[in-house]
């Protein structure tokens, strides 16, 4: 039974609570935890070729005990079972694994600081069946999780504080900010730790990030679930290559990874596959018959594409041009709406119809009353013709996307 538990309903999301803390040296052990037992000390041995790392990284001295008398070149992997841990005793087991070159096994689960750090240390990467990786984040993601107006240093020290206030109640004034103070600094060290470590791997961190992301964190937090996990194809796409899964179906329709985490789609879509689509659509359309911007319209982890038209298209009149919306299908896109009369800017809002959210523009011309309207999703389609859409204000929540057409 894998389950996730937040220390504090203080927090700002249920992430910060486990982050602060650990990174604070408030905690222990991890607030998520994996089979076989929750917030379980590592149980670690050695196995012929493999050493078995079963619980939390809380220290470690109990890999150095259980390699004591053994020559650590003997061995080829790491198998492991975690839900995650301290994040500095996970970098230096990540490092440790990528020193020696060990390939890495995951049995059941590697979550949190398990799948940050060493999850990507391994030189090949294996899956079990049953068995998944997910991330919830790295001491990065305050980074994107700010207030308007506020600092990721503000918003730390915010978090800190109050971490502090509830761990230790019976501490002086004087005596609560010495230790707000000595937590801060080393949260910023260990932030500073974090980016030395994927720069020794090799690798961006935006795997452990993404569903932080602020144009991904609606999705996420709506989706109710404890982490994110990618396909295999996408995880290679990250960064994270050699990656094998050895259940019957893909990684990603497990059921143990949809029970837990939620999937978010990569992809190799780029400008050439949305090119290829649009000419799927229309042989005559060309790169630079449009200008486009991605947003993910209904919540399946993979950005979707809007593109609008310009003159040289031959997709506009005096009432404006064509909007294209084309839905991200695995390494590629496909076009399922072409609305006319549209006018920039083009945004999209978080009021939705049958699941996918509403594209907002403008029109005018055309003998109409110039307005704003909601182009709403019918279920196959956005509207081919922007005049029957409802007329709206917009909100200082819609996302602007596309703000003029040359």
């Amino acid at each position: 039974m894998f389950t996730a538990e937040t220390e504090s309903t203080t927090m700002r999301n249920p992430f910060f609570a486990t982050s602060i803390a650990c990174m604070a040296a408030l905690c222990g052990t991890a607030a998520v935890a994996a089979t076989p037992s929750e917030n379980s000390p590592a149980k670690v041995w050695v196995e012929g070729d493999a050493l078995y790392c079963y619980g939390d990284i809380s220290s470690f001295s109990v890999v150095e005990d259980a390699l004591s008398g053994v020559d650590a070149n003997t061995l080829n992997r790491i198998v492991i079972n975690s839900g995650g841990g301290d994040t500095r005793l996970g970098r230096e087991l990540g490092l440790w694994v990528h020193e020696h070159g060990l390939d890495v096994e995951v049995d059941a689960a590697c979550f949190s600081s398990c799948a940050n750090y060493v999850f990507p240390a391994g030189d090949n990467k294996t899956i079990r069946e049953g068995a998944f990786v997910g991330w919830h984040g790295n001491e990065r993601q305050f980074d994107f999780l700010t207030a308007e107006g506020e600092t990721s240093e503000e918003l730390i020290r915010t978090e800190i504080t109050a971490a502090v206030e509830q761990g230790y109640p019976d501490l002086s004034a004087e005596e609560r900010a010495e230790r707000i103070e000595a937590e801060f600094e080393a949260v910023l060290q260990s932030r500073r730790d974090d980016l030395a470590f994927f720069q020794t791997l090799g690798l961006s961190d935006e795997f452990s990030l993404y569903g932080l992301l602020r144009e991904k964190q609606d999705t996420f937090f709506a989706s109710g679930k404890v982490g994110w996990t990618f396909s295999v194809a996408d995880m290679g796409r990250l960064g994270l290559q050699d990656v094998t899964y050895l259940g019957t179906s893909p990684y990603h329709e497990a059921p143990e990874v949809l029970e837990h985490l939620m999937v978010f789609g990569i992809g190799s879509a780029s400008e050439s596959t949305l090119l290829s689509a649009m000419q799927v659509y229309d042989a005559s359309i060309e790169s630079d018959h449009y200008h486009y911007a991605t947003s993910d319209l209904n919540g399946d982890g993979c950005d979707d594409a809007m593109a609008l038209m310009n003159f040289d298209s031959g997709y506009c009149g005096n009432a404006g041009c064509s909007l294209l919306v084309a839905i991200c299908e695995g390494d590629g896109f496909n076009v399922i709406s072409n609305t006319t009369i549209v006018r920039p800017p083009v945004a999209v809002s978080r009021s939705k119809g049958n699941g996918y959210r509403d594209i907002i523009v403008d029109i005018a011309g055309g003998g109409g009353q110039a307005r704003t309207v909601a182009l709403r999703y019918d279920g196959s389609a956005y509207p081919i013709n922007a005049s029957n859409s409802e007329a709206v204000e917009r909100h200082e929540t819609d996302k602007i996307l596309i703000d003029a057409i040359e």
